[in-house]
């Protein structure tokens, strides 16, 4: 009998694929492997070749739906289930710790699209959760993990709680090409940048900090603004930043938030001295508020005749003005 390889079976296909029945080379010992199901039903009745039986385990994998693996999850939380599979299999009650472990993180991560899943970010959000409820320190965090999940407290919603509190805080890596908020350690350092380094390192400073990728420092103006317009919000953000905290006068919360709605109205992008500019400006109309922030503006007093005034309320007008003026030279 000859011995026909998966080349020749190639070579049978690709001559004559409608055909292939009538190779005189062709017997019972031909590979099929590589034929369509019409083609095998056609090699087999010719040759009366029995189709193999089925394997009874080669059957789709079962896949739970959403709610069964939720009544899963839970059911293998229960005491009473975890003693007996226990009692089975003592290996078993690490095992399932484990995987629970594991399933509440993935839990975590279809709730939060956000997140951005590195090994730092894990390790911080397992740490706000060890300071918040163990105070342990010295746990690693597997261990740390194994704990809070004893506790009640290595869930989907603390997880979530660790994830905002340590996003606010400029803690976590972010997705490349994206940016976060900066940590008060950071801002610090930007402000010293711009104290000492002047505010357009500042401004490339902070954007270090937030951004994820490549900041492009110097290089061909194309580069520049190819990143300036791809990252307007960001630039204006550092931008404001810088300018705010390089200011000899402090703007409180409510005036720099109507300043920035104006300004980023009328401009989209940003630079320091447009900035600078715009808030001379827009100062002009709005001087009394920027100086009086609070509403408690003080009433303006039209000129009096002396005359008209007795002599003690003289007296006390002048201590007054002295008073105010004392207070300005501090």
């Amino acid at each position: 009998m000859p011995i026909v390889t998966s080349l020749r079976t190639t070579e049978i296909e690709q001559s004559d694929p409608d055909n292939f029945l009538d190779d005189p080379w062709l017997d019972q010992g031909f590979d099929t492997t590589y034929l369509s199901d019409e083609k095998k039903a056609e090699f087999n009745k010719k040759f009366g070749v029995k189709p193999k039986p089925k394997d009874p385990f080669d059957r789709p994998v079962f896949e739970p739906t959403d709610d069964l693996k939720t009544k899963l999850f839970a059911e293998l939380r229960n005491p009473e289930v975890v003693a007996e599979l226990s009692e089975r299999d003592p290996n078993w009650r690490s095992r399932n710790k484990a995987a629970l472990i594991e399933g509440v993180i993935e839990q975590f991560r279809a709730s939060n699209p956000f997140y951005y899943a590195t090994e730092k970010n894990a390790a911080v959000l397992t740490r706000y959760l060890n300071n918040k409820f163990l105070q342990r320190d010295w746990l690693n965090d597997d261990a740390a993990a194994s704990e809070l999940f004893d506790l009640g407290k290595w869930n989907k919603d603390a997880l979530g709680e660790a994830f905002s509190a340590c996003s606010a805080q400029g803690l976590l890596d972010v997705d490349p090409g994206s940016y976060k908020r900066l940590s008060k350690k950071e801002e610090l350092a930007v402000i010293a940048s711009a104290q000492l380094e002047g505010p357009a390192e500042a401004v490339i400073q902070y954007l270090e900090y937030a951004y994820s990728g490549k900041v492009p420092r110097g290089g061909s103006t194309a580069v520049v603004n190819k990143f300036r317009t791809e990252h307007p919000d960001l630039l204006n953000r550092a931008i404001l930043f810088v300018w705010r905290a390089s200011r000899p006068e402090s703007l409180n919360d409510d005036i720099f938030e109507q300043f920035r709605n104006d300004l980023l109205s009328a401009h989209p992008l940003l630079t320091m001295q447009l900035t600078e500019q715009f808030y001379i400006n827009w100062c002009k109309p709005n001087r009394r508020t920027a100086l009086f922030p609070n509403g408690q503006e003080q009433e303006e007093r039209t000129a009096e005749n002396l005359d008209d005034l007795s002599d003690d309320e003289i007296e006390w007008r002048l201590k007054e003005a002295k008073e105010a003026a004392r207070k300005t030279r501090r």
